[in-house]
């Protein structure tokens, strides 16, 4: 069980830094379209267009996306240690989020499920717990906690 917490943990980091890389293409894309936008010489008489809706709108997009990236890695270096499981769990259910970009969805969903499925089952739990008591993460890979005390 350790083993999976280790590669969910890996997952996530690697699922945080493409959710990080679209949210720099969310908030880039429509910075270099926006010059497209300027009006030029041969637009004279015509209505101009206003590119404040699109770039506040991915503005947001980007933002949110830095915000799950970095939680979803912050969380995955955390659990790699089997420290953080709530914030584990929560890394995990921020790949819900990933809709807004389509580009993060292929990845995050199976990864919440995967991640969740070993999450909640008692023994991911006891290894956080022993791992709060003290155990070195070395034991924890080389163990199988099943026991319901902690050994001192």
């Amino acid at each position: 069980m350790a083993l999976h917490i280790r590669l969910i943990a890996v997952l996530l980091v690697l699922n945080g830094l493409a959710c990080l890389a679209m949210a720099a293409v969310l908030l880039v894309g429509p910075l270099l379209d926006s010059v497209e936008w300027l009006p030029s010489p041969e637009d004279a008489g015509q209505p101009s267009v206003s590119p404040w809706p699109a770039l506040i709108l991915f503005g947001f997009l980007s933002m949110t996306m830095l915000s799950i990236g970095s939680l979803q890695i912050a969380a995955g270096l955390r659990t790699f240690w089997f420290r953080g499981y709530w914030l584990g769990i929560a890394g995990l259910c921020s790949c819900l989020l990933s809709i807004l970009s389509c580009y993060c969805i292929v990845t995050s969903w199976p990864l919440m499920l995967y991640g969740l499925l070993i999450y909640l089952q008692p023994s991911s739990r006891r290894i956080f717990a022993f791992r709060s008591a003290g155990w070195t993460t070395d034991q924890l890979l080389g163990a199988t906690p099943t026991t319901r005390t902690v050994p001192r």
